[in-house]
C-alpha cells in the first residue's frame, strides 16, 4: 500500500469508489441473476436482473470506437455511470463502457 498521496493512483481510487457506490444503490449489481447478452462479437455485454430492476452492461475492450445498437427494451434508459439518458444507437469509444438501467 502506497501511503504517500502524491504517489497514489487517485483516478483508480475514485473509479473504484464510484463502482462501490453504484453497487450499494443497485441491488441487481450484487444479487442479480447474471446472463451474457450478445450484441456484437467485439463487445462484452451482460445483463444483471433482480425483481423489478435490470442492468445491461456493455464494454468496448477494443482500441477502436464501435457503434452499439442495444435492445429496444432499453430505449430511453439511464447510464448509471454518467446519469445520462442513452439513445438506442450509441457510439462507444475504445475501452469505454455503459451501465444501462431499466425498471420493469
Amino acid at each position: 500500500m502506497e501511503w504517500d498521496e502524491n504517489k497514489q493512483d487517485l483516478e483508480l481510487f475514485h473509479f473504484v469508489q464510484k463502482l462501490i457506490s453504484l453497487r450499494q444503490q443497485s441491488p441487481a449489481f450484487s444479487k442479480g441473476e447474471f446472463s451474457f447478452h450478445a450484441i456484437n462479437e467485439s463487445l462484452v455485454s451482460y445483463r444483471k436482473t433482480l425483481s423489478d430492476e435490470e442492468l445491461l452492461i456493455i464494454i468496448n475492450p477494443t482500441n477502436r470506437s464501435l457503434k452499439v445498437k442495444f435492445p429496444t427494451s432499453f430505449a430511453d434508459s439511464i447510464d448509471l455511470w454518467t446519469n445520462k439518458h442513452v439513445s438506442n444507437d450509441l457510439m462507444l469509444n475504445e475501452n469505454e463502457f455503459v451501465i444501462m438501467r431499466k425498471m420493469k
